[in-house]
């Protein structure tokens, strides 16, 4: 659950104060998450709203809610959703670990150039709303760069090596329901190290299930719906405002195009 949260954090770097992580998800189910969400919001709506259920090999697990629950202009004049993420141990969200409000540009995702309003609490802590500036001139991953991949042991890949194989859409059981969903494997040197499922019965980011073969580590879709309510309040607009410090990236020197996951 740690690497989830830092890896949300890192998604516009870290705010001051709080551990520092690499650039590259901590983690491959944090990794698919962020680069889903990295890729644009698909059709997004007011009050969308998805749970995920997180297990790792300690089998402790946590959860995990996206959801929409306001739309504007950002200050640019794209359009833009007002995100909740929100992580932590209960199914609930009782004392969440983490939340975070963020107004995305729909079609730039969650990306520093897509992303104009952020705020963040952690833990008990009161929500406190990032420095506008510091959100302004910061390098993102344009669209037709490689994704990057771990494995599970947290050693980065060469993107150039990595083969998605999509398989036939079919039914698949979830926690939440029967959905329709489309298979995608991530093979790298004849290993398969990642599985997800594609259901565009799932709202926010369509995805419905994520397994890491070998490590038992899991994410699988818990509910979902259409009546959300907004769960993080603004904080007050005189507050201080928190900074962020950039995260350092972690590359492997490839250069070659991959083949893009679907």
């Amino acid at each position: 659950m740690i690497s989830l949260l830092t890896v949300l954090l890192l998604a516009t770097s870290a705010p001051t104060g709080t551990a520092a992580s690499p650039g590259v998800a901590a983690d491959p189910l944090s990794q698919t998450i962020i680069q889903r969400l990295g890729r644009g919001l698909q059709d997004p709506k007011i009050g969308q709203w998805v749970t995920y259920q997180l297990k790792g090999d300690d089998q402790r697990g946590g959860f995990m809610r996206l959801a929409i629950v306001g739309k504007q202009k950002d200050k640019v004049g794209r359009e833009a959703s007002w995100l909740e993420i929100e992580v932590g141990q209960n199914p609930n969200f009782v004392a969440p670990l983490f939340q975070m409000k963020l107004l995305i540009a729909s079609k730039n995702g969650l990306q520093s150039d897509g992303i104009s309003r952020a705020v963040v609490a952690i833990g008990a802590g009161q929500p406190q709303e990032v420095d506008p500036k510091s959100l302004s001139g910061r390098k993102s991953k344009g669209a037709d760069e490689p994704d990057q991949w771990i494995l599970a042991n947290e050693k980065p890949i060469n993107p150039s090596k990595v083969v998605a194989r999509a398989g036939k859409p079919k039914l698949l059981m979830t926690a939440a329901g029967t959905v329709d969903a489309l298979p995608v494997e991530l093979v790298y040197r004849s290993t398969v190290f990642q599985r997800y499922w594609l259901s565009k019965e799932i709202p926010v980011l369509q995805l419905a299930k994520i397994e890491i073969p070998g490590i038992e580590n899991s994410l699988e879709v818990r509910d979902y719906g259409l009546d959300a309510k907004p769960m993080i309040h603004f904080p007050d607009p005189n507050a201080p405002k928190i900074s962020l410090e950039p995260g350092a990236a972690t590359e492997d020197g490839g250069t070659d195009e991959p083949a893009q996951a679907p």
